[in-house]
């Protein structure tokens, strides 16, 4: 069954938008990560600026369009996040201290609850050098996964630790026009 989905996958494939970042081909369609025979279609993407220079290209796959900000906020909602690096290099210490700072918007309360996943996810991240790739799978039922480059980094239960990770994205302080673009809402950038 899975082989007839996938030579359907691959004839539909053909009309699908897909992204290249730095090198890196973001395919339109993928089979769903969270364990279903689901195809998903890339909903969007786009490019994350730090201090108006293109920092990273991030994309969005799941099923369905029109996806609700709320749900994803909430953490309800089967999906893959594709992250590609876009600067040259930059050391370890200067990822973590960016998405560090991205998680420190949540409240005292909720750093509370999530700071050992927050803490083992930012240990997870290498240094950053131009066509990395950071891939976050998330499934309600099964919690967040990470790898980076290819290689499993292991996963992070619980819907609080997935909620704090998609705002970054997806949350109030997010970058409301990337958050648009993921979502299908506005036109994605050229590249």
């Amino acid at each position: 069954m899975r082989a007839l989905i996938a030579a359907f996958a691959l004839l539909w494939s053909f009309g699908a938008q897909a992204v290249n970042f730095a090198g890196v081909e973001v395919p339109g369609r993928m089979f769903a990560t969270d364990g279903s025979e689901d195809i998903w279609s890339l909903q969007g993407y786009a490019s994350v600026h730090r201090s108006f220079i293109p920092f990273y290209g991030i994309a969005l796959h799941a099923q369905g369009g029109n996806l609700d900000p709320d749900q994803l906020a909430v953490g309800l909602t089967p999906m893959r996040l594709t992250l590609v690096w876009f600067v040259p290099e930059l050391p370890r210490a200067q990822v973590e201290a960016h998405f560090r700072k991205q998680f420190e918007r949540a409240t005292p309360e909720e750093l509370a609850r999530i700071r050992p996943r927050m803490d083992k996810f930012l240990a997870a991240l290498p240094d950053a050098r131009r066509g990395g790739t950071i891939i976050i799978d998330y499934s309600p039922d099964a919690g967040t996964r990470l790898s980076v480059d290819g290689v499993d980094k292991g996963g992070f239960p619980g819907i609080d630790f997935n909620r704090a990770l998609l705002s970054l994205w997806f949350g109030e302080h997010a970058d409301a026009v990337a958050r648009n673009q993921l979502l299908g809402r506005e036109a994605p950038p050229k590249f």
